[in-house]
């Protein structure tokens, strides 16, 4: 790139600089747990950036005392390893390049509302810890970085579900924001750092920490989650050659994901191991066999299915796939009665649940999937909200014939 060259950075850059290059994005959101990288990735991008070609930057905080509470050390550090000291010029007031771009440091609470309009002609607007970042504080800046083609860039690790950033911008799709997560296994040069050995014993001895300190997870009312102190992450080990696989499937509805699930039983241990899970919103009828071989046991497996699409299951009974071959899977309709989701459940908190650590999406829905709670007075209520549930229904669905035995009277179809 110029005057920059060798610097490595995580796959996941690309994505960061693809938004950077759209001219349809206005926000980067940039989130997860500890020892992803995301501030040194940021800062590194932004240099990148300031060294081609003029950029006024605008590096944010909440609250910010002095320079020595900004990112500035973090910036100063990426430019000595990469010697990058002839190109710019590094002091108390901020840093400049030879191109003549700048890098300018602000605290919002430290800021007078006519401070921050000054700043109306950034380029770029990166907020590091935007955990802390107060609503007042979102609405004061947004408007404010109003240049054509100007970018707001969020990095922070999540603390509550409430805190603006999060709640408005990643519990929210909007089109003109991307949203990425990272987290310390999208690192490559995480296993270089002293951090390994505090994150296996988190995980190990602490799994509610864990999760939201290396996870990315947000502090929720614990209470609330629907398998709470019920799963966990972990290696996923061999399956005894005489024991089954199950296989769920739930159809994807417009901007809901189709989700497909594998799993197996240790019943002398109560254990349920998820050990394989793709799901894609937007997935098109005539992709979806294709789709399904993501998992490669399907072909041989029954796989039980939200009965809600017969369509589908019809067409999966004589599906073409994309390279011509015939295939037939063997799909069964799930029977959907009163009271089946709450009896599944109850028969999946019956077990341990070990998910695979790569199944992100999976890991997800076990930390949403929550109750209704009382907004006034706080109190847990006895209804599950209709979200995060997609790879969780494919559970239910996958391991009916387990539940229905166990629960015959629960399972009566109503007749509209």
């Amino acid at each position: 790139m110029g005057k920059v060259t060798d610097i490595e950075l995580p796959g996941w850059a690309k994505k960061l600089f693809a938004a950077l290059e759209s001219d349809d994005i206005r926000r980067i959101v940039i989130y997860g747990g500890r020892g992803g990288g995301k501030s040194w990735t940021v800062a590194t991008v932004m240099l990148v950036f300031a060294l081609e070609q003029q950029k006024r930057i605008l590096c944010v905080r909440e609250v910010q005392r002095s320079i020595s509470d900004s990112v500035k050390k973090l910036l100063d550090d990426t430019i000595a390893r990469y010697e990058l000291h002839p190109n710019l010029v590094s002091n108390k007031q901020g840093i400049r390049t030879d191109v003549g771009s700048e890098f300018i440091f602000a605290g919002m609470q430290a800021s007078t509302e006519q401070t921050i309009k000054s700043l109306e002609g950034a380029d770029y607007c990166w907020f590091e810890e935007a955990q802390t970042m107060s609503r007042s504080s979102r609405d004061l800046l947004e408007p404010t970085i109003r240049k054509p083609g100007s970018k707001l860039i969020y990095t922070f690790n999540p603390r509550l579900k409430t805190d603006p950033i999060y709640e408005d911008y990643v519990l929210k799709e909007r089109s003109d924001t991307v949203v990425i997560k990272v987290n310390y296994y999208d690192n490559p040069w995480f296993k270089k750092t002293a951090l390994v050995a505090d994150m296996e014993w988190d995980r190990e001895n602490r799994p509610d920490v864990y999760q939201h300190i290396w996870e990315g997870y947000p502090v929720v009312n614990t209470d609330a989650q629907v398998f709470k102190d019920c799963w966990e992450l972990g290696e996923i080990p061999k399956k005894p050659e005489d024991t089954p696989y199950y296989h769920g499937l739930d159809w994807g509805f417009a901007r809901d994901p189709l989700a497909v699930i594998r799993a197996w039983i240790d019943h002398e241990n109560r254990i349920i191991y998820i050990d394989q899970a793709v799901g894609k919103v937007g997935v098109e009828i005539v992709d979806t066999a294709d789709f399904l071989l993501k998992i490669p046991t399907t072909t041989d497996h029954v796989i039980r299915a939200d009965s809600a699409r017969p369509e589908m299951i019809s067409h999966l009974k004589n599906a073409t796939l994309h390279n011509g071959d015939k295939i037939c899977f063997r799909v069964r309709p799930v029977e959907k009665g009163k009271g089946s989701v709450e009896t599944g459940i109850s028969y999946l908190k019956s077990f341990k649940i070990i998910i695979a650590p790569e199944l992100k999406d999976v890991h997800n829905e076990f930390v949403f999937y929550s109750y209704k709670v009382d907004k006034r007075s706080g109190d847990i209520l006895p209804q599950i909200v209709d979200a995060h549930n997609h790879f969780i229904d494919a559970l239910r669905y996958a391991l009916e014939p387990l539940i229905k035995a166990k629960n015959p009277d629960n399972f009566v179809i109503e007749v509209c």
